[in-house]
């Protein structure tokens, strides 16, 4: 499996976990909204990682309301180390 491949992956399971949420909770709604573009764009195959996650606050923050949901923590960390291609080698300087 390629980067993209992996991307809209972790990118769909990210959706549909923050989807669940939105339906109960209006700041996952407000999150899910803000980032329809780039879920979009990872679908189609217009985003090549690695690109920084400009949405990481949202789940990352102990400030964020969404920091209470564990399962949203992991599929968003998921989501963001194939975003940022953490821990491949490329790009790196050596």
């Amino acid at each position: 499996m390629n980067d993209i491949e992996t991307l809209k992956i972790k990118a769909a399971n990210l959706k549909g976990v923050l989807e669940r949420y939105a339906k109960t909770d209006s700041y996952a709604e407000m999150v899910l909204r803000n980032m329809q573009i780039i879920f979009s764009d990872i679908e189609m195959g217009r985003i090549t990682p690695p690109i920084e996650n400009e949405f990481r606050w949202y789940f990352a923050s102990t400030d964020s309301p969404l920091f209470e949901y564990s399962d949203l923590g992991e599929a968003a960390a998921q989501y963001s180390s194939a975003l940022e291609l953490w821990g491949n080698q490329r790009g790196r300087l050596k």
